[in-house]
């Protein structure tokens, strides 16, 4: 069995406290949620500061009040004083973490104190956490260089961290805040701290603004560190440091793992949307190929907005619609969710200029790709609202594949379709989970590897669709559909669909990934290449006549 790894995630607070724009609470919530999901046994959520500090963290309250706590995770803020302390102990934080930092410069920069000052004034607190019972948590930074004293002495490092040991820290997290350490003087600082604490109380910290985090990981790995900090979609950065960029990026960090034969536990599919989300927080685009309307009654309609390219999925709608799923999951005003497509079509399918692009990448690339699609289809798949698909036109491949993740999908009676990947060499590998759970395997089977286009009625006939209504009736049907809902209990339909997720075919992790491979080889093979380059040379491919 492999040895486990943690992985100590910290982009809601330290991936985001540096970001100019105020994100709003809903979306903190919203990732906070998704990486729980993730399986995560801790994620520093926020900090108990004075927001004239860190304007970012004036929700910190808010923010922890509207987590879901999934059991098996705990929960972690940071604490500078007394006061905060309070506040993150009101707010029922699992751990307080406090901070101090190895050199003299950055100690005064960041809290206008010497080292030994700061270190009484956490006393306090310290205090305070024992008396209550919280786990306390203590992070060193500036380990090995420091943007004001230049290299950080290893003794200093230690020094420091005997010193939060002594204050009643159960684990010690050591911080090159600036990503200049090396591999070299990580374990020059590392031989100097495991003097005075064994491993299993030591945690790295490394951020990537030179790229060599990783290595400085493997470094640790070697020392016998077990615990590693990182920020979801490589977030991060420090108001009080010149030159700090983001933290170790987690999904490369598990990725890293994995190949060095460790075990993380983590869901990597469900990590990868938290990224798409927590890139998507850090540079708020305004979205492209989709758009949201809400109505005063909280029924969101989900467009899809590529009308001249028939609605086709891209990489960029994929990573659009995971994040709004994300969104709109965790946005309390919004009680339904229709998905519907701007334009003739629904959706096309797969864009198939991505796909070729996917085909000529390395197998990493064309991995990362296929867990984009994988994600957004399990995005909507488990997104707590009712989600009714407003099927208006043709719908092909994946976009058969988001009829099968809506929990009701109403078909205009003209539209056609078909799983059509056969013909050019493809399968519809991400969204044959959903497929074959809609339909049913003996179903699935007339319809799933044969190309064969079908009506709205066989649709029906298929469970793909609940209804084939004319097209001048269609938005009477949605109408339908949602006005039940809009009686029901927000939170119990939310709980209820979980339950015929749990109770119905399992679409888990495993089976997940296993499309996931499917299509990663599918890519790699002549008959893709030859049907995709087919389509593009606007000829048949060798296998029709």
């Amino acid at each position: 069995m492999a040895e486990r790894v943690e992985i100590f995630e910290m982009g809601p607070r330290d991936g985001l406290q540096n970001e100019p724009r105020l994100i709003p609470a809903a979306d903190k919530i919203a990732l906070v949620d998704l990486l729980s999901r993730a399986g995560f046994a801790r994620i520093e959520v926020t900090s108990f500061v004075p927001p004239a500090w860190v304007p970012q963290m004036a929700d910190a309250a808010e923010v922890m009040a509207g987590i879901t706590r999934r059991p098996g995770t705990r929960y972690a803020v940071l604490t500078p004083n007394l006061r905060g302390y309070q506040a993150a102990r009101a707010a029922g934080a699992d751990i307080v973490a406090i901070f101090a930092s190895a050199s003299e410069g950055f100690s005064r920069a960041n809290l206008n104190a010497s080292i030994s000052d700061s270190l009484a004034r956490l006393a306090p607190v310290a205090e305070a956490a024992r008396a209550d019972g919280i786990t306390l948590r203590g992070y060193v930074s500036m380990v090995t260089d420091c943007p004001f004293d230049g290299p950080t002495p290893p003794h200093a490092v230690a020094r420091v961290a005997a010193a939060l040991r002594d204050m009643g820290c159960s684990e010690i997290s050591l911080g090159d805040t600036i990503g200049q350490g090396r591999p070299e003087t990580v374990d020059a600082m590392l031989a100097a701290v495991l003097d005075d604490l064994p491993p299993d109380r030591l945690a790295g910290h490394y951020h990537d603004t030179a790229g060599r985090a990783l290595a400085n990981v493997d470094v640790s790995l070697a020392r016998g560190l077990r615990v590693f900090d990182a920020a979801v979609g490589g977030l991060g950065g420090c108001p009080y440091a010149p030159g700090a960029a983001g933290n170790v990026a987690t999904e490369a960090l598990a990725a890293h793992l994995t190949a060095r034969g460790f075990d993380h536990g983590l869901d990597m599919t469900i990590l990868h949307r938290a990224a798409a989300l927590a890139r998507s927080l850090r540079e708020a685009p305004m979205p492209d190929t989709i758009r949201i309307d809400t109505d005063p009654r909280g029924v969101a309609t989900l467009w899809l907005a590529r009308p001249d390219k028939h609605n086709a999925l891209s990489r960029q709608m994929m990573d659009e619609l995971t994040q709004a799923a994300a969104r709109l999951g965790a946005d309390p005003q919004v009680r339904v969710v229709v998905l519907a497509a701007q334009g003739a079509s629904f959706c096309a399918g797969g864009d198939l200029g991505w796909m070729r692009q996917q085909m000529q990448a390395d197998e990493a690339t064309r991995r990362e790709g296929a867990r984009a699609l994988a994600g957004m289809l399990s995005a909507l798949n488990t997104l707590p609202k009712p989600l009714i698909a407003r099927v208006h036109g043709n719908a092909f491949g994946g976009g058969i594949g988001m009829m099968a993740v809506s929990d009701i999908a109403i078909a205009a009676s003209p539209a056609k379709f078909g799983l059509t990947e056969v013909r050019l060499g493809l399968i519809p590998a991400t969204i044959g989970p959903y497929v074959l759970a809609r339909m049913g395997e003996p179903a699935a089977r007339r319809v799933f590897f044969s190309a064969r286009i079908f009506d709205a009625a066989e649709a029906v006939t298929l469970n793909l669709a609940a209804r084939a209504v004319a097209p001048e009736d269609l938005d009477a049907a949605i109408e339908a559909e949602i006005a039940p809902f809009l009686q029901a209990a927000p939170q119990a339909v939310a709980a209820a669909k979980a339950q015929c997720r749990a109770l119905g075919p399992r679409i888990d992790a495993a089976a997940i990934e296993d499309s996931i491979d499917r299509l990663v080889a599918t890519w790699q093979g002549p008959e893709a290449a030859e049907g995709i380059g087919a389509f593009f040379d606007r000829r048949k491919p060798a296998w029709q006549s």
